[in-house]
């Protein structure tokens, strides 16, 4: 998408979104919808073997001619309890399940982790954070990912931390810069959403928020709830009818299809509010 801001949009795919253990659904799928590269969050307990993962995922980029251009790392760093650490900080049952489910999955990061692997592999790929992850690595593992292009995304609302991005901005970002990573923020309105519905951060519209942190944005995630379902989902048309101009106005580079998990004909829709809102 050309704009008067000479900003061209990328329009991606998340794995997450294809459904399932296989990581050959994103690739399927992303090739169905015509974007243009693939992010990769990779599960621990996917159907490859963690040794043949990485060559597989570099063997269905070619194939489908479908980029890795992303890669989502898990959202623990190294922890001696990880079930200790999501009892002590999640508000709920509800948002503890899906934690534990998460960690399961997806499994700790660290510097010998699949996602590690896979950002060594495709160096090209920008290298997403959840804030609060970035910060449990110890000095020494930040530096690992110098020279990199990192984004940090706000977290689900969390009892003793904050993940908001005024947080990231003003602290998450400078410790990056510290350790040489040039950091910026991947806007998720679903988790701003979530957030605000528990009374984690300030009800401040989403098209406010996109432009107070412009100067700091780096992509944008396509993830909304809708309804009250906390589910990754297209906006609502009221929610985007607002959100649609301040985007427009300053296009992401990225923007990052993130609905589902396998709902094939909502991120159809999607694409679709995007092709035609956008002019991608």
């Amino acid at each position: 998408m050309e704009t008067t801001d000479n900003v061209k949009t990328e329009l991606l795919l998340s794995s997450s979104a294809a459904g399932g253990l296989d990581i050959r659904k994103a690739f399927e799928m992303g090739s169905q919808l015509d974007v243009s590269g693939i992010e990769i969050m990779p599960y621990k307990s996917s159907l490859f073997t963690l040794e043949g993962n990485v060559g597989n995922i570099s063997e269905l980029a070619d194939r489908y001619k479908l980029p890795v251009r992303g890669v989502h790392f898990p959202f623990w760093w190294e922890t001696k309890s990880t079930f200790r650490a999501i009892w002590n900080e999640f508000p709920n049952i509800k948002e503890m399940a899906m934690a534990l489910a998460w960690a399961y999955l997806v499994g700790p990061g660290s510097k010998d982790s699949l996602a590690s692997q896979l950002a060594t592999n495709f160096r090209d790929a920008y290298l997403l954070f959840h804030g609060d992850t970035f910060c449990q690595m110890p000095e020494e593992d930040m530096k690992y990912f110098t020279g990199r292009k990192v984004l940090f995304e706000t977290e689900r609302p969390k009892r003793n931390s904050r993940n908001d991005l005024q947080w990231i901005v003003e602290t998450v970002i400078p410790i990056a810069h510290k350790s040489g990573v040039d950091g910026k923020i991947m806007f998720d309105p679903r988790h701003i959403q979530i957030a605000q519905m528990q009374g984690k951060a300030d009800n401040i519209l989403l098209e406010q928020i996109w432009m107070k942190y412009q100067g700091q944005m780096g992509g944008m995630h396509f993830s909304f709830i809708r309804d009250g379902n906390y589910f990754p989902s297209s906006p609502s048309p009221e929610v985007w009818s607002h959100l649609k101009e301040a985007v427009k106005a300053y296009p992401p580079k990225i923007l990052v299809l993130e609905v589902g998990p396998g709902k094939q004909r909502e991120l159809e829709k999607c694409r679709d509010l995007v092709y035609r809102d956008l002019g991608i």
